[in-house]
């Protein structure tokens, strides 16, 4: 703790806010209307970008102290994307246990370096 309090300050406190407010406003436009799509009510939309907006913040903090280097989090816009052009087949549970599996499982394969053992037989100029 004390390392994190001898590293805080107010500029760094400044950027990583005006990191996050350009993040979450950029994209919020197709959460909302992947939401709506998904069924989800204005109550849920609401929790999602508290959920987000919590999970952003935690996430950079934590890898930024862990790594000593301003690290920025954010969501899948392409995953957004995805969802806007075919989600109104599925519902908003459906939608949200596929985004948490998904998760998982590139975390997995992140974690026990699968994920860099398959880029290693892709070209460098195509990743």
């Amino acid at each position: 703790m004390h390392t994190f309090l001898r590293d805080f300050t107010l500029p760094a406190a400044f950027a990583g806010f005006v990191t996050f407010l350009i993040g979450i406003s950029v994209s919020s436009v197709l959460v909302i209307q992947a939401a709506q799509i998904l069924g989800a009510t204005t109550s849920q939309i609401t929790s999602w970008f508290w959920a987000l907006g919590i999970g952003i913040g935690a996430s950079g903090l934590f890898l930024s102290w862990k790594f000593k280097y301003p690290v920025a989090t954010s969501w899948s816009t392409a995953g957004l994307a995805l969802i806007i052009a075919t989600g109104s087949g599925y519902s908003l549970h459906e939608a949200i246990g596929a985004f948490l599996l998904c998760g998982v499982l590139t975390a997995l394969l992140g974690f026990l370096g699968i994920f860099e053992k398959v880029l290693a037989h892709i070209p460098q100029s195509l990743t």
